[in-house]
């Protein structure tokens, strides 16, 4: 793995983990070409919560309200072509929203769970807002089961931030009428 002199004890702690998850950490070498690590893991079902990809009304924008600049530059360099508004605090979303008078139905609102120096959380302004059916929590605190529940039980949909980047995005076209 281009690492000389290791302890080897960071390739034992993944198959550890691997196999706890089911799966298995095999190698194949071959003289002078190198050595290959196959790791193979069972298909699951994801969990009622995740979001794993996202429809889009036709001329639809997509609000994204989050204090770490990586993501929005994701959604920047990832979906060019979609409209977006971008807002790395909740004071400053609040503010737009509250001095505009926006339609939900224009808007797919994408809100991190928590901002450094705010004291509430992006699934309260949510709630608060009413977004719940306009809105996805993008969050690295998935893990968090609190959290989870507090979604679900507002029907809010999540998506962990490690994943963004593989999230689809496609665009639901009107139905023609005859």
């Amino acid at each position: 793995f281009g690492k000389v002199g290791g302890s080897g004890l960071g390739v034992h702690e993944a198959k550890k983990s691997i196999e706890s998850w089911g799966g298995t950490l095999a190698y194949e070498s071959e003289l002078g070409k190198g050595t290959t690590a196959k790791i193979t893991l069972p298909r699951v079902t994801a969990p009622r919560w995740f979001i794993p990809e996202i429809s889009l009304a036709q001329k639809a924008g997509v609000v994204i309200i989050d204090d770490d600049d990586s993501i929005h530059q994701m959604w920047k360099v990832r979906y060019p072509d979609i409209k977006k508004i971008h807002f790395s605090s909740i004071a400053s979303f609040e503010k737009w929203w509250l001095e505009s008078n926006h339609s939900t139905e224009l808007y797919l609102f994408l809100f991190d769970y928590s901002f450094e120096g705010e004291s509430k959380t992006g699934l309260q302004v949510i709630v608060d807002c009413g977004l719940m059916q306009h809105s996805i929590l993008v969050t690295n605190e998935y893990n968090n089961s609190e959290i989870i529940q507090k979604s679900m039980e507002h029907q809010i949909g999540v998506i962990p931030k490690v994943v963004v980047g593989c999230i689809s995005v496609s665009e639901i076209k009107p139905e023609k009428s005859i």
